[in-house]
């Protein structure tokens, strides 16, 4: 059974000990993608002018608890490239 944002977002705050990503401080959703996997996706001030940057940060859930998985965070430029990457991901046959 798929994980509600609700408890998705509980998750998150207990890794990261409730503080927001610096870069990409606003929350826009969170999600997952196999039963293993769940993201947050946030927005902040991109590093040109007047730009916005997205961030997508994922947990990888382990016997002994939840692994952040730096190797797998990425920055985009807009949501269409934060979904394309999801999707990539989610679509491996064997999860990263």
């Amino acid at each position: 059974m798929p994980r509600s944002p609700a408890d998705i977002g509980k998750i998150f705050r207990k890794e990261y000990n409730g503080m927001p990503n610096f870069m990409t401080p606003t929350l826009v959703r969170f999600g997952e993608f196999d039963k293993n996997f769940i993201y947050e996706v946030s927005q902040g001030k991109g590093m040109e002018f007047n730009s916005i940057m997205f961030g997508l940060t994922i947990l990888q859930s382990t016997p002994t608890g939840w692994t952040k998985r730096h190797d797998l965070n990425k920055n985009f430029n807009d949501t269409g490239q934060v979904n394309n990457y999801i999707n990539s991901l989610a679509w491996r046959k064997e999860a990263p």
